[in-house]
């Protein structure tokens, strides 16, 4: 093989494309650094998203059983105030009994 002389084109060659690979792995370097980060915020903010869905979740159900709740309220009201309106009618009007 022959041998290269210093300040030879096939020198300046060699040495530019030496820098080109030097600049090359440095950028790859930073470029996988990148990718690394990126996959780390990927992996928490579907952390997150599974966490709201599951909070969402347990939200709709407590909504719905709020939902239950009241209507339950509701009914006991409305069975309450018939009562009390049947109390208030029969005292009140003791000849309806005898008809009814």
């Amino acid at each position: 093989m022959a041998r290269m002389e210093q300040g030879s084109p096939q020198m300046e060659h060699m040495l530019y494309f030496q820098q080109m690979k030097k600049s090359f792995k440095q950028e790859s370097n930073r470029l996988k650094a990148t990718i690394s980060e990126l996959t780390e915020a990927l992996n928490e903010s579907e952390a997150r998203i599974r966490l709201h869905l599951m909070q969402e979740k347990v939200l709709k159900e407590e909504i719905r059983e709020m939902e239950r709740s009241t209507k339950r309220e509701v009914s006991d009201i409305e069975y309450v105030t018939h009562i009390v309106v049947v109390v208030v009618v029969n005292s009140s009007f003791p000849s309806l009994n005898k008809v009814i």
